[in-house]
């Protein structure tokens, strides 16, 4: 999503796939900005899923000798 430069009211959002931009235009300022601020939120929600996956996937492991981590002698 892009601002126009000259306008609140007016943004351009670009597709993914094929290249394609659509130009929406408000009437009132306040709709605009609660128009972006749901996509925003919608983006920030698709990366944090996105994430999700991409960790639940990945295995966890620390390499205790590389990483400098040390456990405790007990006294």
């Amino acid at each position: 999503m892009e601002m126009m430069l000259d306008s609140f009211r007016y943004l351009i959002l670009k597709t993914e796939g094929e290249a394609r931009l659509i130009e929406i235009g408000f009437i009132e300022r306040s709709v605009a900005f609660d128009f972006k601020v749901a996509l925003s939120n919608q983006e920030k929600y698709v990366r944090r899923e996105e994430e999700k996956k991409r960790s639940e996937t990945s295995e966890f492991h620390i390499d205790f000798a590389k990483s400098g981590l040390r456990l405790k002698q007990a006294c």
